[in-house]
């Protein structure tokens, strides 16, 4: 990456955080921007991690933040200024939720997976209600859905966990029509109808929208243990519509991923039942692709 590719880069990112209009966000943004140094990592087929990576942030002892991008992510899915700034607030808040969360023996994938919905949902609700564009770049977040040949809902159930509602609900507006029965049907048909939006969402609706998740991820995949999928919805509703810590949120992922959770008994006719599950069981119900 040019000198002159990464002075671009700051500009624009600067622009883009004076254009939001919110000095809130403005301030986190040039607290970063002032301190950083930014790289371009060129794809290399020799390095899949090249091809596959995202961005990443890290920070030297005398203070200054090194923000890397990977080019394929840059490129193919960061197409406006908005994106990057996203991204890049994101990468800080990932930052500054290491220090919560240092000492600890984490699983990276569990820990990764906590902190990327709990810090996306937080810049929604707070500077972005109505998402940022490369989330409606649905391959960048439904692995599978939209190769050619692969089905509608194909994607992992756990995979899911990740995606703001303002993209889940659109992508699957379709399925949200088809959803005939259940106690949410009005709900749904209004959801595939005009999206998802903070704005418009209020916190007595959280059941709600908890019992529909219920039934659209049970819709997607029958076969998943049942009550797996009410713990995955309960999970995704806390972090995308509630207000959870980042302990609790990985602590819960965590023993979705063991097995080893209480049955969630919050939504409205989602049934109480506790059913055994094998940590094989758990996986096949999460990660099966068919």
């Amino acid at each position: 990456m040019s000198s002159e590719e990464a002075s671009l880069l700051r500009e624009e990112l600067i622009d883009a955080a004076a254009a939001h209009g919110d000095p809130a966000l403005y301030e986190s943004a040039m607290e970063l921007l002032r301190l950083a140094s930014f790289k371009i990592i060129e794809p290399d087929e020799s390095r899949p991690e090249t091809l596959r990576g995202t961005a990443s942030i890290s920070r030297s002892s005398v203070g200054r933040y090194h923000v890397k991008f990977y080019r394929s992510f840059l490129e193919g899915y960061l197409k406006t200024s908005t994106d990057r700034l996203f991204v890049l607030l994101h990468e800080l808040a990932h930052w500054r939720q290491a220090d919560l969360i240092r000492g600890r023996l984490l699983h990276p994938q569990i820990s990764n997976t906590a902190m990327d919905m709990l810090i996306n949902a937080r810049l929604c609700r707070r500077w972005f209600p109505e998402g940022v564009p490369f989330f409606r770049e649905s391959e960048a977040y439904f692995p599978k859905a939209t190769e050619e040949g692969a089905p509608r809902g194909s994607a992992p159930l756990f995979s899911h966990l990740i995606i703001p509602p303002m993209t889940l609900f659109a992508f699957y507006a379709e399925e949200l029509r088809e959803l005939k029965s259940g106690d949410q049907r009005e709900l749904a048909a209004a959801l595939a109808r005009r999206g998802f939006s903070y704005q418009r969402y209020h916190h007595e609706e959280y059941y709600d929208h908890l019992a529909l998740l219920i039934e659209l991820f049970s819709h997607l995949k029958p076969t998943c243990q049942r009550a797996c999928v009410r713990e995955l919805s309960s999970i995704y509703a806390s972090a995308w519509l509630g207000k959870p810590s980042l302990s609790r949120l990985y602590d819960r992922v965590a023993r979705l991923m063991l097995g080893r959770f209480e049955p969630c008994v919050h939504a409205r006719g989602a049934g109480s039942e506790d059913e055994e599950l094998s940590l094989q069981a758990l996986i096949d119900s999460l990660t099966d692709d068919t």
